[in-house]
């Protein structure tokens, strides 16, 4: 037997190995709750949009800085956690676009900077079941995922999270303005 962590993971099993369905179990991923010590954090730092994972194209973070550039009124600064084959470009664009960004090292404890945050964003193009995603929850974080594989498969619009079109910065900076405007919506969404 197999277990599958996401519907999008069983279903890749299925189409790219021809594995007998009888042979999946689907048990979602989880994370456990009691791992994390919630304390509400009080800043008087700017808007904080946050991420964590690899500097990769399948992570797909240049659409995130693409969509806060669209953004000039709300003076955000964008905080990854990571590393990988893309951090100068990220590091340029950012440079380029003046995009205020904090890139720092990957670590285990993302606790201060889910404390941080006011906005937790993962804009892949491929992501089965993203950790990150979970941790924004377990943190009371409002999310904006792409609307991709096990993203797609756990957030409901509007209800516990936003989704947007994949590799759209544009849809995706309505988003984030979404949530900075409408703050009964993130809490809405970061409790659910």
């Amino acid at each position: 037997n197999i277990i599958a962590v996401s519907k999008a993971v069983k279903s890749n099993l299925l189409r790219k190995f021809s594995i007998n369905p009888k042979n999946i179990t689907l048990i979602p991923h989880f994370i456990e709750k009691d791992a994390y010590e919630i304390t509400p954090h009080v800043s008087n730092e700017k808007p904080i949009v946050f991420s964590a994972g690899r500097f990769h194209p399948e992570k797909n973070y240049l659409v995130l800085l693409k969509a806060v550039n669209l953004l000039p009124e709300y003076n955000l600064k964008v905080i990854l956690a990571g590393e990988g084959i893309e951090k100068d470009l990220y590091e340029f664009f950012a440079l380029k676009n003046g995009v205020d960004l904090e890139i720092l090292k990957p670590t285990n404890n993302l606790k201060e900077l889910f404390e941080r945050a006011q906005i937790c964003v993962l804009p892949s193009i491929v992501d089965p079941f993203p950790h990150f995603m979970l941790e924004s929850g377990i943190h009371r974080k409002p999310f904006i995922g792409s609307d991709i594989d096990g993203m797609s498969e756990l957030i409901t619009n509007e209800e516990n999270g936003l989704l947007f079109p994949s590799n759209n910065h544009q849809e995706l900076a309505g988003k984030i303005k979404l949530f900075l405007n409408n703050q009964k919506l993130a809490k809405k969404c970061a409790d659910n």
